[in-house]
Parts: C-alpha cells; sequence; structure tokens
C-alpha cells in the first residue's frame, strides 16, 4: 500500500470487518489508514501456504488499528522502519502487536496499548502495571490468605500503577516536560508500549493518565524482541482451545500430531507429556500447542503428572467445578494438597487462561513449596508478589528463563505448548 518513495498514498477506511489488510506478505509505504476489525487488524498470515516467509513491514505513512483480536500480527516478522503506528488489541490474550518471529522498531512511531507487555527490538518505553488495571483476581491472593482476592495496586518506586480505561488521555512527557506522544485510549488496559527513534536510551519518560502521572519509565535499547509468540527454539514465548473430556491420545504414546513437528521448540517436552499420559491432543490429529491453556487444563495436567490419585472429598468447594467436569476430579485433588485455593473462596475460574505467574505457583506448591536460594533477575517480579519464592525456585531449577533476559512477564497468558515444557523441566530436572 503507498508508494515506495513515501510520496501521498491513499487513504483508506475500514469501519467494519473481520481481518482488515491481510496477505502473505503486508508491505505500508505511505498514505494512511484506519481500520477498525473483530479479529486481526494487519496480519501477514495465509493458511494455505506452508514454509512461507511471512512478513509486515511498515516503511510510512499513519496506521490506526482498532481490533477485536491481534492489532498486528504475523506468521513471521513484523518490522516498523517509519511513519506512525497506532494498535490495541482485543482481550482473552489478544494484543495491540504479535508475530511468531522477530518483532523490531528500527524507526518511526509505534503506541502500541494492550494489556500484554510485549516490547519490540529497538528503543522503547513499557509502562506497565503486572497486577492488572489496578487490581486482579489472583491465585496468590486467595491461596495466602485464603480469602477472596483484589490486590491494591500502589505506585512505588519499583511498580507503576497503570490502569488505562476506554476514554482516557494518554500523554507521554519528557524529562523536561515536553510532549513526545499524546492518544486517547480505546480499551481498557494495563500495558502502554511506546517505541520511536526519537526516545534517547537511558532518558526517563513519564506517563499521564488523564492529567495523573501514572508512573517513569526509562527507554531501553533492546537486540531482541520479548512477550510475544516469537523468539525462537529453547524460549518461552511461543504463543497462543481447550481439550474437552474426550481427549484424544497416540496409542503407542508418540507424538502423531499433525501441528508438532520435531524441528518445534517444545517437540521433546510435547513427546515426553504424550508419552507419560499427562496431555494428550485437542482431536486425533492435533495438539493445539499455540493455543491459551486454561486452569482447568492446568489443573489436569499436574494431577495426571502425579498418577491421577483418587480424591478424598468428591463435593466441589466451588461453585464452577461441576462433577461432570474434566477437570473435577483434578480440581479436587489441588485444592485437597493446597496446590490452589481457587481465585477466592468459591470459584476456581477453570476457563481462565492460567497465567505465567500463577503457573509458577501452581508448580512449586504441587512440589511442595521448597526453599529457593538466589535471586530473581527479574525486573517485574518483586519480592512482595505471592509468586516470588515460586518464581525464584522455577529460575533454580531451570524451569524458566523468562521471556528476555530481564523480564517474566508474569501476567502473560500460557500456552499448552509452554505449559508442557514447565511441565517437563520441572519433572526431569
Amino acid at each position: 500500500i503507498g508508494r515506495e518513495d513515501a510520496s501521498k498514498g491513499p487513504e483508506i477506511e475500514v469501519t467494519d470487518c473481520v481481518e482488515g489488510f491481510e496477505g502473505a506478505e503486508v508491505h505500508l509505504y505511505s498514505g494512511s489508514g484506519s481500520i477498525v476489525s473483530s479479529d486481526d487488524g494487519i496480519n501477514a498470515a495465509n493458511s494455505d501456504l506452508s514454509d512461507y516467509d511471512f512478513e509486515l513491514n511498515i516503511y510510512g505513512g499513519e496506521w490506526y488499528v482498532d481490533a477485536g483480536g491481534d492489532g498486528l500480527d504475523s506468521n513471521g516478522d513484523i518490522t516498523i522502519s517509519g511513519g506512525t503506528t497506532e494498535s490495541y488489541g482485543g482481550s482473552g490474550g489478544d494484543t495491540a502487536m504479535d508475530c511468531d518471529g522477530r518483532l523490531t522498531v528500527a524507526g518511526g512511531t509505534v503506541l502500541a496499548v494492550d494489556s500484554s507487555g510485549i516490547t519490540p527490538a529497538g528503543a522503547y518505553i513499557l509502562f506497565d502495571n503486572r497486577s492488572g488495571e489496578g487490581k486482579r483476581r489472583s491465585e496468590g491472593s486467595a491461596d495466602a490468605a485464603g480469602t477472596t482476592g483484589t490486590v491494591a495496586v500502589t505506585e512505588t518506586a519499583e511498580r507503576l500503577a497503570v490502569a488505562v480505561s476506554e476514554g482516557d488521555e494518554l500523554l507521554i512527557m519528557d524529562r523536561f516536560g515536553d510532549t513526545v506522544y499524546t492518544a486517547v485510549s480505546i480499551r481498557d488496559a494495563s500495558c502502554v508500549m511506546f517505541a520511536s527513534e526519537a526516545l534517547e536510551e537511558g532518558e526517563a519518560y513519564t506517563l499521564y493518565i488523564d492529567d495523573m502521572e501514572a508512573g517513569t519509565a526509562t527507554a531501553v535499547t533492546a537486540d531482541t524482541s520479548s512477550g510475544g509468540r516469537g523468539g525462537g527454539k529453547g524460549t518461552e514465548n511461543e504463543s497462543p482451545n481447550q481439550p474437552q473430556a474426550g481427549e484424544q491420545q497416540p496409542a503407542n504414546g508418540t507424538v502423531l500430531f499433525q501441528d508438532v513437528a520435531e524441528t518445534d521448540w517444545y517437540y521433546e517436552a510435547a513427546a515426553w507429556a504424550v508419552k507419560q499420559g499427562i496431555a494428550s491432543g485437542t482431536s486425533a490429529t492435533t495438539f493445539d500447542p499455540d493455543s491459551p491453556c486454561t486452569r482447568g487444563q492446568m489443573a489436569v495436567f499436574l494431577w495426571r503428572a502425579a498418577g491421577s490419585p483418587a480424591v478424598q472429598n468428591t463435593t466441589s468447594p466451588f461453585f464452577d467445578v461441576k462433577a461432570d467436569a474434566y477437570y473435577h476430579d483434578a480440581v479436587l485433588w489441588a485444592a485437597e494438597q493446597g496446590i490452589t485455593a481457587g481465585v477466592n473462596a468459591f470459584s476456581f475460574s477453570p476457563d481462565t487462561t492460567v497465567t505465567r505467574s500463577q503457573t509458577a505457583a501452581l508448580l512449586f506448591r504441587a512440589a511442595g513449596s521448597p526453599a529457593a536460594v538466589g535471586s530473581i533477575p527479574f525486573w517485574d517480579v518483586h519480592a512482595s508478589d505471592y509468586y516470588a519464592s515460586a518464581v525464584r525456585w522455577a529460575v533454580e531449577k531451570n524451569i524458566t528463563v523468562g521471556t528476555s533476559e530481564a523480564m517474566f512477564s508474569p501476567d502473560a497468558d500460557c500456552t499448552r505448548s509452554q505449559i508442557v515444557a514447565f511441565l517437563y523441566r520441572w519433572r526431569n530436572g
């Protein structure tokens, strides 16, 4: 779209669609576009192609994306080298920017508003609130105190109180009080990522939400992207339905799924999980490695890893765990063992996607909450967090290496492939 010489391009307005701009390769050179989509806004993908180098490149122009799915998405790389892009992702695991490969901002200006904390290679600032939009139901708040759990977030030197609501005015200013960027959010969100070639590494920038200071963050320049689906073999950020009671499992205990290849970073973990009877497929031919893993699934995986023991009390303490649910016995067993106390005293939220912090806490408790030594290498995990000891233990046991060298992304969703990888490292460490 547009002209390679960056001269005037078309003005495009998409007011209602499923996918906005979509193709195996998407190249935006000049012009402008406003996209409102129920699924991905700008997407480099084609289900009919395999072994293809999908790419989404933005060289210039002005692009505004209001997506019900991912704002920018690519089955390969996303590279932004010019222009202005403002992207809003949907909810339930969708993000403002996501890709299977590398996300790079080498020029131009990008504002990404969502709750993912995804960051690019290049210069950026991340304002986020790892407790989520001012408060969140946490595995830890209920399990630690035995009461219903919403954790009020206050601004400290370590944590920013970022709680964006639809209609809020966002203002980013530099240390001299000059305006860097302004926008009006169209989403509730807990992360604001701003990337620009104009940022100065090491300089402090402040985010204001409706004229109230939300916090200050320092601009960094990263060599790799983090938090999305990309990252390559051996990382934990391969991204995102849920297995039903009748999951299919290969009879000979080997991975026979069409969507799991021997070259996939999680292949060994998936093969082990299937052989051990811990995980199975969502059909006879699919494992759905990139689908979000629910709390119900996680309970089942832990229960099977323990040998599927019988439960002592068959009456569920949670109103949302019914007797005929495939995860019923697993959740009751986990509650009996002190592995979970639910999101509050009465509910477990089995269909909610399990987060990375919850996963660490559940594994830690399943292991008996062992003592751990050493420091936590991630800036987004603090000593006061309910999952801090769990993350320290997981790092010590090589169960996790984070989504980057400095980030754990505790509120990011976990996929089925990530969960079997965590389980594999735990049981075989």
